[in-house]
């Protein structure tokens, strides 16, 4: 119980790093490109981090909005009890705390949206297995006009985390 404490506490850290912009998207310079792609959305740089069985892992990724405009709405993973789409917001008082996201995350036509610790990311809450450093992680992106994209997420470690900006 301990340790899926602590873990929880470690990635919820991660994820709620001060200085981070969680009041829009960030916009972001285009990149390689990492299948796999859908008419309205284009996934890029996907990875989660490596966690325990039982207890929590953040995705992080890039959507580029495509011809039309899309809503990531949800995701779903076997690897996970719960999936959900998650901000982090300014609790006050210097504090930061993470919920879902309401209504879906916009993905504008042609705009990058990035999921990033501190800002938007995809909990996994229930891990049905270890996510260990090396392995993949089969994903389900929902979108509201593309419907499932699927989504093969590379796990790292929390200690090859970007820094948050």
């Amino acid at each position: 119980m301990r340790l899926l404490l602590a873990l929880t506490l470690v990635l919820s850290l991660a994820a709620c790093q001060p200085g981070a912009d969680d009041a829009a998207p960030a916009e972001t310079p285009t990149g390689a490109e990492t299948p796999p792609t859908s008419s309205a959305v284009t996934v890029r740089d996907p990875f989660v981090t490596a966690a325990p069985e039982g207890g929590t892992g953040g995705v992080f990724l890039t959507l580029v909005g495509g011809a039309e405009a899309d809503t990531l709405v949800g995701a779903r993973s076997s690897a996970a009890a719960r999936v959900e789409v998650h901000e982090t917001y300014d609790g006050g008082d210097g504090l930061r705390g993470m919920r879902e996201v309401e209504g879906g995350l916009a993905v504008p036509t042609g705009s990058t949206v990035e999921l990033r610790p501190g800002s938007y990311h995809i909990m996994l809450i229930g891990l049905t297995r270890t996510l260990a450093e090396g392995d993949t992680l089969d994903l389900d992106l929902d979108m509201a006009r593309a419907g499932a994209v699927p989504v093969r997420v590379p796990v790292r470690s929390l200690r090859d985390l970007p820094a948050p900006e």
